[in-house]
């Protein structure tokens, strides 16, 4: 099964290859906050409401930060 880390270097692979730096900048953010949130979980265990949640505690992150969670369509 795909860990949560191994999504996030997929994603942060294609980003480097096709995105702005500025944009990859952020998703580098926003994913880092996602792995510290999720560690090393199963990527199949991370559902949609635990990433809705992620979204909306506080501190959470901004409102054009919640774009780069695309990831989460990207992976599945």
């Amino acid at each position: 099964m795909m860990k949560v880390s191994q999504a996030i270097s997929y994603h942060l692979q294609y980003h480097k290859a096709n995105s702005q730096l500025n944009t990859q900048r952020c998703v580098e953010y926003v994913l880092g906050k996602f792995h510290n949130h999720f560690n090393e979980r199963d990527l199949a265990s991370v559902s949609e409401e635990d990433v809705l949640n992620f979204l909306n505690k506080p501190p959470s992150i901004g409102v054009g930060q919640r774009q780069h969670i695309k990831f989460y369509d990207f992976i599945f």
